[in-house]
């Protein structure tokens, strides 16, 4: 019966403490929106695979790369059809 706030011990809280203002919400945070392009340390984390397995697969051209400058980067829509293909025991 008493306002824990407070620390009253014989008051009881006001019902307009507990109502909130649909005016001071806050907004819902943005879409995080996921890279079009992957490094092959984030290319193998997504994979769920070393970046030295990612390489030989790489090095195999079951998953096609791209350079850009020094980097090597890898297209989301390979990864995912990569993801989507059966694979063999060894890469």
């Amino acid at each position: 019966m008493g306002d824990p706030e407070r620390g009253t011990p014989g008051i009881a809280s006001s019902p307009e403490k507990n109502v909130s203002n649909p005016k001071s919400a806050p907004a819902a945070a943005p879409a995080a929106v996921p890279p079009l392009l992957y490094s092959i340390p984030q290319a193998a984390t997504a994979l769920s695979i070393s970046p030295r397995l990612l390489w030989e697969f790489v090095a195999k051209g079951a998953i096609k790369t791209r350079l850009l400058g020094r980097r090597r980067l890898i297209h989301h829509r390979e990864l995912e059809k990569f993801a989507n293909r059966d694979h063999g025991v060894t890469p």
